[in-house]
């Protein structure tokens, strides 16, 4: 690495290594730099990245990105602790006002609450590392012969023929 004339390798280290903390962002990175006091504008960051270090800011991007990820979940798991409580106090507020719910409101209610239900109960499963989609595999042929291998009859036995015959009716007008 070749340092410039206003920034020595550490700086430019330091100032790739906030951009990539700040995902790219100049304009956050050049805020956590100021803290650190180092003064340096997102166009120079950016220039850093883009073409005068490219390669080293990947590599710095790729050491950082398990704390971004680390840090992202730890985010979202925080927002979905609050609207998990808030949805609860919605919830309790919402029965002890369903009596005086306009009826042109109770379908609306009725949705709204249903869905906070099937997405908290989806990203319950998830944490926990149970499956939030079942695919099914089978053809209708596979699935016929299972259910008559558990006795079900459903169809007429498909080996044996089925012998019939077909009159034609007319209209009498």
């Amino acid at each position: 690495m070749v340092p410039n004339a206003r920034f020595d390798a550490q700086d430019v280290d330091r100032g790739l290594l906030a951009l990539a903390l700040a995902s790219g962002r100049g304009e956050v990175a050049c805020r956590l730099l100021e803290k650190q006091g180092m003064r340096v504008t997102a166009k120079t960051l950016r220039n850093w990245r883009d073409n005068l270090y490219t390669d080293r800011y990947w590599e710095l991007q790729r050491k950082v990105l398990p704390r971004l990820q680390a840090r992202a979940a730890e985010g979202h798991a925080a927002i979905a602790d609050a609207a998990v409580e808030l949805n609860a106090k919605l919830l309790e507020r919402l029965d002890k006002d369903v009596d005086e719910l306009p009826i042109r409101d109770v379908a609306g209610a009725a949705r709204n609450v249903a869905t906070v239900g099937g997405i908290d109960r989806d990203k319950a499963a998830m944490i926990r590392g149970e499956p939030t989609e079942i695919h099914e595999h089978r053809d209708g042929t596979e699935i016929l012969r299972a259910l008559r291998a558990r006795g079900f009859k459903l169809t007429p036995d498909m080996d044996a023929a089925i012998d019939s015959t077909a009159t034609e009716v007319k209209d009498e007008d």
